[in-house]
């Protein structure tokens, strides 16, 4: 089975912060966090977490303590 790399790491963001919940479910992720631990380009991953924030699959928080969590 065939995935695009969009899939692939959207899959692996949205697992990304599933771990994260489960230890803390008011902490964010930063796209930076998320980019390293996961080695996604980041400006890519940039384009993923807003489509799935717009689909409501995650939320997003801005400013300097921003970043992201399911």
């Amino acid at each position: 089975m065939n995935i695009s790399a969009e899939t692939d790491y959207a899959i692996r963001a949205m697992l990304y912060l599933s771990s994260i919940y489960r230890i803390d479910d008011q902490k964010l992720a930063t796209t930076e966090e998320i980019s390293n631990n996961q080695v996604i380009p980041h400006k890519f991953l940039e384009t993923i977490l807003r489509s799935l924030k717009k689909g409501e699959l995650i939320e997003g928080h801005r400013g300097n303590q921003g970043g992201y969590k399911l």
